[in-house]
C-alpha cells in the first residue's frame, strides 16, 4: 500500500465507484470481493483521488452443484450384476484352475 493510503476505490464491473476503507487483510491478499465480482489490485499499483485503485477481475465462480452423477444408477445397476453373476462363475473358474495346477505339481518329479 503506498504511504498515507487508506482507501480503496473499485473500477468496473456491478461496484464500479465504490470505495472503503484498506483494511491490513485487503492489502495483504490484494483481492476485494463486491458484487460477486473479484476486484485485484490494479498493477502497477495506481492511485486515483487518494484512493488506491481496485479493477473487476471477473465474476466469482460458482461452486459445483452438489448432486448424484447422472449416471449413479447404472453404475449401481452395473456393480451388482457383476457381483451376483460374473463374480461366482469367475471364482468357481479360479478354483478349478488351481486344482488343476495342484493336480499338475503333484504328478511332477520330485527332487
Amino acid at each position: 500500500m503506498p504511504a498515507g493510503i487508506t482507501q480503496y476505490v473499485l473500477q468496473g464491473g456491478p461496484c464500479d465507484g465504490n470505495t472503503g476503507d484498506l483494511t491490513p487483510a485487503i492489502d495483504s491478499s490484494g483481492r476485494i470481493q463486491c458484487g460477486g465480482h473479484n476486484y485485484d489490485r490494479a498493477e502497477p499499483v495506481q492511485v486515483v483521488g487518494g484512493r488506491e485503485l481496485f479493477k473487476d477481475a471477473g465474476a466469482i465462480p460458482a461452486p459445483p452443484k452438489p448432486g448424484v452423477s447422472p449416471r449413479a444408477h447404472k453404475a449401481w445397476a452395473h456393480l451388482q450384476h457383476a457381483v451376483n453373476r460374473e463374480w461366482p462363475a469367475t471364482l468357481k473358474d479360479s478354483g478349478r484352475m488351481t486344482s488343476a495346477a495342484l493336480r499338475a505339481l503333484a504328478r511332477t518329479h520330485k527332487v
